[in-house]
């Protein structure tokens, strides 16, 4: 990857950054994804859309996007980074 590249998904929260990286994967879902979940689930609100969106990120992608940029799940002393 790119030494400038520091492309992550939005934050957890406030004061939870993002450990991880966007891989290729990460950026098509970032920009596509709820397009792609509108389209399966058009029923969905605005908030539940973004509730999936988030989720399907946090459950899903997020390990794609920390393989592939070489991220560790268990890094020494420490808990889970991703699921």
């Amino acid at each position: 990857h790119q030494r400038g590249y520091d492309e992550r998904f939005a934050d957890k929260d406030d004061e939870t950054p993002r450990c991880t990286k966007l891989s290729a994967s990460g950026l098509v879902y970032r920009h596509y994804g709820r397009d792609v979940i509108k389209t399966f689930y058009p029923n969905l609100d605005d908030e539940q859309l973004e509730l999936a969106y988030t989720k399907m990120y946090d459950s899903f992608m997020e390990a794609i996007d920390a393989i592939d940029t070489g991220v560790e799940q268990y890094p020494e002393g420490t808990e889970v980074l991703y699921k």
